[in-house]
């Protein structure tokens, strides 16, 4: 709903002080909102088609030339660049996105955002089918995000991974929070207690955020 993906999304949206106005996901990208969604076979990405061509889909305009010619040698020399910061191995950029590994699939698809500098970063079960060698990886290229001035907004099922990234972690059940934890309070077996038992205020110094509490990033 935030992006504007949802069929039927309703409401408005602000960037940095600024209202994007109706939720649509072009007025969120040009915002400079990313989305990175859980199952990115479906809706993450175009899988028959190369690593580079994914990662420039959201944003061709910069690589755009005369009467609207796609400089590809511009687009190649870019992405061979991303392609080396993110460590997508093999380093094949022209190589089909559906022949690389499920860790090297994410890194291309955050990459394909990153590339954009956002200002806020939507993140659906990032490592989801993600092996575990890549996940550290992956968390790096959060983090890095993070540090360049990034809202970043995780959701994961995976306690672990929320517990090591997250600052702050609202804990969800049957569409409403029901919990909220700092990073000084965060730990796995706090987060999967929240998760089971509504209401334990003790837990960790867990509390249920008030009702006009909205997250912030993760």
């Amino acid at each position: 709903m935030i992006f504007g993906a949802a069929p039927g999304a309703v409401g408005s949206l602000e960037v940095g002080g600024r209202e994007v106005g109706s939720l649509d996901p072009r007025r969120a990208i040009a915002a400079g909102v990313a989305y990175l969604p859980g199952d990115r076979h479906r809706h993450g990405a175009v899988m028959t088609m190369s690593a580079r061509e994914n990662m420039t889909l959201p944003r061709l305009r910069p690589l755009r030339r005369l009467f609207g010619r796609l400089d590809q040698r511009e687009e190649k020399r870019e992405v061979g660049r991303w392609v080396e910061r993110v460590a997508v191995r093999p380093a094949e950029p022209e190589r089909a996105l559906q022949l690389f590994s499920g860790g090297n699939q994410q890194k291309v698809l955050l990459a394909k955002w990153l590339r954009n500098e956002p200002k806020v970063l939507l993140l659906d079960e990032p490592t989801q089918g993600v092996d575990v060698g890549a996940k550290a990886g992956i968390y790096e290229l959060i983090a890095s995000s993070a540090a360049a001035g990034a809202g970043v907004l995780v959701c994961s099922s995976d306690a672990k991974e929320l517990a090591l990234i997250c600052d702050r972690v609202l804990v969800m059940r049957d569409g409403r929070a029901v919990a909220e934890m700092q990073r000084s309070e965060l730990s796995e077996a706090g987060l999967v207690r929240a998760a089971l038992d509504e209401g334990q205020s003790s837990n960790g110094g867990m509390s249920a955020p008030s009702e006009k509490e909205v997250p912030g990033h993760a």
